[in-house]
């Protein structure tokens, strides 16, 4: 049974490391779609209407590729959500079920050593009624 919490332990504390690889991984991708999202918001809101179609185009062009990055972004965090989510949900099970071992071993340790306190206790019964008919008998 030792193997067991052995083995679970294990277990529980590589989905806790993968728990928080995923939490800081979806912080720094909402960190760039953040980014991304207020550059998005400061270049429209400052952009100045060219003067000429060539100058047009070409702000239209970089609003459009840096809004399609932002949507790249923004599936990439919803993404990094999700698997923190699961890694959440991997690593409570984890934690769960070495709970449940090591709940197994405290009541296997509780039941030994009542047992042994109860073989303690016939053995002094044993001893005190021996003592007490050497003294009756005396």
């Amino acid at each position: 049974m030792e193997s067991v919490a052995r083995v679970r332990r294990v277990r529980e504390r590589d989905s806790l490391l993968g728990l928080l690889q995923a939490h800081r991984e979806a912080d720094a991708a909402h960190e760039r779609h953040a980014a991304v999202v207020a550059r998005l918001t400061h270049d429209a809101a400052t952009a100045v209407v060219p003067a000429d179609a060539a100058a047009y185009t070409a702000s239209r062009l970089a609003l459009t590729e840096l809004e399609r990055h932002g949507t790249q972004l923004r599936e990439a965090d919803e993404s990094a959500g999700l698997i923190a989510a699961a890694a959440q949900s991997h690593w409570q099970h984890d934690r769960v079920r070495l709970e449940a071992i090591e709940m197994l071993l405290e009541r296997r340790t509780a039941a030994r050593l009542a047992e042994r306190r109860a073989h303690e206790a016939r053995e002094q019964d044993e001893i005190a009624l021996q003592t007490w008919v050497r003294g009756a008998g005396a």
